[in-house]
């Protein structure tokens, strides 16, 4: 996983603190999505 992928992951998976619902549900799909792309490129 590249450092960028890392701090998309982080930043992305910081929206689940948010109290709104639909932003804790972009921001898990985006993270998980970034995570599995990522790990698909690397190895």
């Amino acid at each position: 996983m590249t450092t960028a992928a890392a701090i998309m992951v982080v930043v992305f998976a910081a929206l689940l603190l948010d109290p709104s619902r639909m932003l804790q549900q972009f921001g898990l799909g985006l993270a998980v999505a970034v995570l599995l792309e990522a790990r698909r490129r690397s190895g």
